[in-house]
């Protein structure tokens, strides 16, 4: 098993490596519909986020009898995607100055994923504490998007 993970990484390090080459190229940027490509996706990832931030309230009556929680407790489902929202704006400008937007959007991007992936093992598996933990790694990404 390490030995396909190692083999993967060193294959993954070689698409990344081939990748960041392309995009640091000016002729193929320029001569391509790549900089199209990108635009058009760096315009779809806040959608998706903030449609994921969104279809919780929509659905705020069958998951309350789904989980059989009250109001408040429901709640917390936006309560928790908010808190992040206290510090990561200045951990994320921080991290964007240092490490570059690049970066820090793949990092929020992946926070994204990794809540909604959470919050959605939550309510399959019925557990109310993994959509919390769920919706406020999705409010951490989302800051930084």
């Amino acid at each position: 098993f390490l030995l396909i993970y190692l083999n993967l990484d060193f294959k993954m390090q070689g698409i990344f490596s081939y990748i960041n080459k392309l995009l640091k190229s000016r002729t193929f940027a320029h001569k391509s519909n790549l900089k199209w490509v990108m635009l058009i996706l760096c315009c779809i990832a806040p959608f998706g986020s903030y449609f994921g931030h969104d279809t919780p309230a929509s659905l705020q009556t069958p998951l309350q009898k789904y989980f059989d929680i009250s109001s408040t407790k429901y709640n917390l489902i936006f309560s928790c995607f908010y808190i992040p929202s206290i510090i990561t704006p200045v951990v994320g400008g921080i991290v964007s100055d240092k490490l570059g937007v690049r970066f820090t959007f793949l990092m929020a991007s992946i926070f994204v994923l990794l809540g909604q992936v959470s919050a959605l093992l939550g309510v399959s598996s019925k557990f109310f504490s993994l959509i919390l933990l769920g919706r406020a790694l999705h409010g951490i990404g989302n800051d930084c998007i």
